[in-house]
């Protein structure tokens, strides 16, 4: 079973204070901790990706080690560039689940490192 869309939609919304929002319309389907997107998620006809918030340091490490997996966040302006990736799942690279999930994991974190103390205690007492 691929992993994408469902198991991703699934995974991120495990993580404390994760919900599902549409502020766009249908598409994409969008992830939040604390009124932050930290993932979107792309499942149409002509496009089958996610978006994930990262730092600069975890975008220059993926692009450059896993290029295969990861392509421009067309709709972000070049100053946003470092702070989100996206991943194809058109079936030219099989994305192993594994990375999803640390790529999730990772876009979780990023948001977290910038909310306010009392924010980011709140979510760990939510476990």
């Amino acid at each position: 079973m691929d992993f994408f869309p469902e198991g991703a939609l699934q995974y991120a919304l495990t993580k404390n204070g994760a919900y599902k929002d549409l502020p766009f319309g249908d598409f994409p389907i969008c992830i939040k901790v604390a009124g932050k997107i930290f993932v979107q998620l792309y499942n149409t006809e002509n496009r089958r990706t996610i978006t994930l918030k990262c730092t600069p340091e975890n975008h220059m490490y993926y692009k450059s080690a896993l290029p295969a997996y990861f392509t421009r966040t067309y709709y972000c302006p070049e100053a946003f560039q470092p702070y989100w990736i996206t991943v194809q799942y058109d079936g030219s690279a099989d994305v192993p689940a594994d990375l999803t999930r640390k790529l999730i994991d990772d876009a979780y974190d990023a948001v977290l490192q910038k909310l306010p103390k009392y924010k980011r205690e709140a979510l760990k007492a939510e476990k």
